[in-house]
């Protein structure tokens, strides 16, 4: 059985927090506190060509989050973090050596450096519809990668039912290089894709 956690609060004057500015106008919020072990963050890279059959995907587990909620019961803001040391493989579990060997790549300082920067970060910024049935909302945030911050724009979803929110993403596409996610072995670089592909199913 899932459970939530909602606060209700009431904030009061003008100031900034998370990048939202409140109105000096007093109106309630709900915050709904991430529910770990319920959601995921889903990666995938590409080798060679950007083919699912080229590509290695696995996943990462959050360490904590939360959603704010108008008094309408609308999205309005959030904030996520990433436990990096937990990357997982996934398309590699049938050889356990290779993905021991690709999990601890990933970990090193040649890619995401966990023991440095063992978190990565997405706070949203600004919420609008979109015109996907599938995917309503455009959401716009900053993503947070080896203390390198860039902004980030992708389409999501969420339901709130029975006090509990469900959030999930479309395609989150960055950039390896923008965040030095760069692997310096001669050659190998070069053919590995720039893209990296991310997509998050959260409860609260």
């Amino acid at each position: 059985m899932l459970r939530f956690i909602k606060i209700r609060t009431y904030e009061k004057n003008c100031f900034p927090t998370l990048g939202l500015v409140i109105s000096s106008i007093t109106f309630a919020q709900d915050r709904y506190e991430v529910l770990k072990k319920a959601s995921n963050t889903n990666w995938r890279g590409y080798k060679l060509f950007k083919t699912e059959s080229t590509s290695h995907y696995g996943t990462a587990k959050l360490r904590d989050g939360y959603f704010m909620l108008n008094k309408n019961h609308q999205l309005i803001s959030g904030s996520f973090n990433v436990n990096l040391k937990t990357i997982e493989s996934d398309d590699l579990k049938k050889d356990p050596k290779e993905k021991k060997n690709l999990e601890n790549h990933l970990k090193g300082e040649d890619f995401f450096d966990v023991k440095n920067f063992p978190i990565a970060s997405l706070q949203i910024r600004k919420i609008k519809a979109s015109n996907d049935q599938n995917h309503p909302l455009q959401v716009t945030g900053d993503i947070t990668i080896k203390a390198i911050t860039k902004p980030g724009i992708f389409k999501g979803n969420y339901l709130l039912e029975n006090g509990q929110l469900s959030f999930f993403s479309d395609k989150i596409t960055i950039n390896r290089r923008d965040f030095k996610l760069i692997y310096e072995a001669q050659y190998a670089d070069v053919i590995i894709k720039d893209d990296i592909d991310l997509k998050v199913s959260i409860r609260a």
